[in-house]
Parts: structure tokens; C-alpha cells; sequence
């Protein structure tokens, strides 16, 4: 699976558990840092929980929305159950999914 992929589950997931989110999010994400959504997601994720913590105010509301775009991500890449260190991650490190991306693979050539 490579990041374009992912970006198209993560894009469909979103348009049908949370319908609007993600045009809203895109929409800001182009108006405040002149990229796309699902490129700040998966290429600098804490630069988007920081546009989501400017944006929402606090940082609870912020997580809370952050949790729901990394949500379809852990589900494609069969590793839930570890959300909250994902997100909390993911906050800080710039490379964290395409690290989960690079062990999905490794784990599914096995």
C-alpha cells in the first residue's frame, strides 16, 4: 500500500462516517498553510494538530478532531487498539505513519 492509497481510504472513510469533515478540514488546510488535508496528514501530521489547536481554540477539541483523521488510518493498517500513543505521536512526529506504513508492509510480505 503506498501513501496515495492510504490518502483514498482515509478521504472515502471520512465522507462516510463524518460527511463534511473532511472538505472543511481540506478547505482550511489550503486557506491557512497552502497544502491539501490528506498532505499534511500523512507528510507533517503535527503541523496539522497545530492548525486544528489554532483553529478549534483548545487543545481537547483539537485532539478530538485530530483522532477521528488518524482513526482510518490505524483501521487500514489493522492496528487499533493503540490509538491514543498514535495520536499522541503523531502530534510530535512528523514520520510516524509512514513508520506504520513501512511496518504494515514488511508485516504483510510475510
Amino acid at each position: 500500500m503506498e501513501l496515495g492509497d492510504l490518502a483514498k481510504y482515509i478521504v472515502d472513510y471520512l465522507r462516510n462516517h463524518a460527511p463534511g469533515l473532511y472538505e472543511f478540514l481540506n478547505v482550511l488546510c489550503q486557506e491557512k498553510r497552502g497544502k491539501k488535508l490528506m498532505d499534511l496528514l500523512l507528510e507533517n501530521p503535527p503541523q496539522l494538530y497545530q492548525l486544528l489547536v489554532e483553529h478549534y481554540g483548545d487543545e481537547f477539541t483539537a485532539t478530538f478532531a485530530f483522532t477521528v483523521l488518524v482513526k482510518p488510518i490505524l483501521i487500514r493498517l489493522g492496528a487499533l487498539g493503540g490509538e491514543h500513543e498514535v495520536v499522541e505521536r503523531a502530534k510530535r512526529d512528523p514520520n510516524v505513519f509512514k513508520d506504520l506504513l513501512k511496518r504494515y508492509r514488511a508485516s504483510s510480505k510475510r
